[in-house]
């Protein structure tokens, strides 16, 4: 039994009705039954796998057509992925997550493996999507999010105290903002109870494609904080409970993780692990974990599966797990980009996807001040292979990659990948040569405002880093910077940490301040002769380097006022002219454009207005 000491963080139903089993679907719910009708796939080369890296759908939504992108998650699974049901099954990678097209605020998180499920957002509302047969093509059922459970649900605190918390220690702000920027990883492993195995009739894929979905869900929503959550194992008590999982949930926990600590640890390495039950719990609770435990121990967790569908237990265990993280729950004063947040107390109708200003903060905070970094920044071994260029493999911001140097596509650069600052060019069905390149004007802010674009890239110093130290390599910090002089601090040499022994290219120089080992590159013999930033990397907000001093925007490019006059969905390119951005048509760039159709032989059947070059032109400025 759990003593008074220990700090677990319990997810509640409030109401005057107790849960008597799956919440479900409501009657009357339904938006529409849809046929969605797939777009567009794209496979890797030289693979077995039958499922596409990348795949687009068509589907009318409240009267409206829309046009989702995925793209295969396979970090959802790590390499050394293993199941226990006392039986094994094989690995199906058909999760994916993506965008709606022409919509920035959208997001997709869909499994294709019988059929399409999962939720789309858009800009405006949130759909579930459930297959009513085994094809993704088929009949398919269309929910809204607003009425998908049956009432409210609220998160309480059982015990004050935080016997459990990883201790904390001082660490110097600039240099724990390199190490927290980095990307982390999570390596978890789901254990399914009995109760849970038979509430879902003994059907173990059953069982399985709905944690992958919800496992799919939680590593969408991490992403943002730069933290992937790798499943890395799935156990399903098939036969009997491993431990007594009785209505008490704190006492469940305790069994939990005294199980997971002599039996679980000693098969499987792991950070983290979460046990998913269909028991109905005391007070109608519905999740517990501990607070700031990851990698420790005690980083254990306990979650209600109330809803038929995934969705509701999977933002259960996407807030539970933050606590694991440090996260405590929401105030009046954090900001949340959505009516409600992931570590709301009160997790009402509408999906959280997102975390607050405060978990945020809460994070960084409980990663600055504890020593799980090492563990989290561990790289764990996934079922994907690192994006090179010239692997033969067609991965995420990838032209093409035709496996050899040699490779000379006239539509395609294969030695770089594509940056937002690009523009999309098409073929005009007049010529066989590619149009003229066009990209988006310097200074225009691209990768989520931290660069901005110069001729076509969007420079940015941990790119520069990874170029020459390899992908695990880090921007150095301030301290690094300032061997640059008191002048033009970020624009001179390129300070990395991490990463390879050597370069990729020249010859090492490192350096020791108070607090980092600072590496440069000498790029010839001579030892002054240092690897500089790049032009176009951002100094500061409005600021860039040119010729290795820091500069306002204006100074450095002295744009015309373009965008101005680039009205809807345009921009300015590098030729001062107005172009559509990818799915608008000229002139005025507010028509979409008709999306692409299968015909019968399984070709592609293009509307004419496909085939047109988006750019507008306008009279360049003097």
């Amino acid at each position: 039994a759990m003593d008074g000491t220990q700090v677990i963080w319990v997810l509640t139903i409030t109401s005057s009705l107790q849960l008597s089993g799956k919440t479900g679907w409501l009657p009357g719910q339904l938006v529409d039954v849809v046929q969605p009708v797939r777009l567009k796939t794209l496979y890797r080369r030289n693979t077995e796998d039958s499922r596409p890296e990348k795949v687009s759908y068509k589907l009318s939504l409240d009267g409206k057509d829309i046009e989702i992108h995925l793209v295969k998650n396979e970090e959802l699974l790590g390499a050394n992925y293993t199941e226990t049901r006392y039986a094994n099954g094989t690995r199906d990678y058909c999760y994916y997550q993506g965008k709606v097209a022409n919509d920035s605020q959208s997001a997709v998180s869909i499994s294709t493996c019988q059929g399409l499920r999962g939720f789309i957002r858009t800009a405006e509302i949130e759909y579930m999507i459930e297959p009513l047969s085994g094809s993704d093509t088929g009949d398919h059922a269309v929910f809204k999010q607003n009425n998908l459970f049956l009432r409210p649900l609220h998160c309480a605190v059982t015990n004050s105290s935080w016997r459990h918390a990883i201790p904390t220690f001082s660490m110097k702000r600039n240099l724990s903002m390199v190490w927290t920027n980095r990307q982390k990883y999570v390596e978890m492993i789901l254990v399914v109870d009995n109760n849970e195995y038979l509430a879902m009739d003994k059907d173990y894929n059953n069982v399985r494609s709905k944690m992958f979905d919800i496992m799919n869900f939680v590593n969408a929503v991490y992403r943002p904080l730069r933290t992937i959550v790798v499943l890395v194992g799935l156990e399903v008590w098939t036969d009997e409970d491993k431990i007594s999982v009785v209505p008490n949930m704190g006492e469940t926990l305790d069994s939990f993780t005294k199980w997971r600590n002599t039996v679980l640890m000693s098969t499987k390495q792991h950070d983290n692990a979460q046990l998913i039950s269909a028991i109905d719990f005391d007070d109608a609770k519905l999740g517990t974990a501990y607070m700031k435990t990851i990698c420790s121990e005690y980083s254990t967790g306990v979650v209600q599966d109330h809803s038929e569908n995934f969705i509701g237990t999977a933002v259960t265990l996407a807030h539970e797990f933050g606590h694991n993280l440090g996260m405590n729950h929401d105030s009046n004063g954090c900001k949340c980009p959505e009516s409600t947040c992931i570590m709301s107390a009160t997790l009402s109708s509408t999906i959280s996807r997102e975390f607050s200003s405060c978990s945020i903060e809460d994070y960084t905070v409980f990663l600055e001040t504890t020593k799980v970094l090492p563990c989290l920044l561990r790289y764990p071994s996934v079922g994907n292979v690192i994006p090179v260029c010239g692997n033969g493999f067609l991965e995420q911001g990838e032209q093409c990659d035709c496996g050899t140097p040699e490779c000379t596509s006239t539509c395609c650069n294969a030695t770089l990948t594509k940056s937002d600052c690009d523009l999309p060019e098409y073929c005009t069905g007049a010529s066989t040569d590619c149009p003229e390149d066009t990209f988006m004007m310097n200074g225009t802010p691209c990768n989520n405002q931290t660069g901005y674009c110069y001729n076509k890239d969007c420079p940015l110093l941990v790119d520069q880093c990874t170029a020459m130290w390899g992908i695990t390599a880090e921007v150095a910090g301030d301290s690094c910077y300032s061997l640059n002089g008191p002048r033009n601090t970020m624009c001179k040499n390129l300070y990395c940490s991490g990463g390879n022994n050597q370069p990729k290219n020249g010859k090492k120089e490192q350096t020791s301040t108070s607090n980092q080992t600072c590496k440069a590159v000498i790029v010839n013999d001579s030892s002054t002769n240092h690897r500089q930033v790049l032009n176009g990397t951002k100094c500061g907000d409005g600021l860039v380097c040119q010729n290795h001093e820091c500069m306002n925007l204006e100074a450095a490019y002295r744009n015309p006022q373009c965008a101005e006059d680039c009205k809807g969905h345009a921009v300015c390119n590098n030729m001062l002219e107005c172009q559509c951005v990818d799915g608008w048509l000229p002139p005025d760039c507010k028509t979409a454009i008709v999306t692409l159709d299968l015909s019968d032989n399984g070709g592609l059947t293009p509307n004419s207005e496909y085939n047109m070059l988006r750019t507008t032109k306008r009279k360049p400025m003097a």
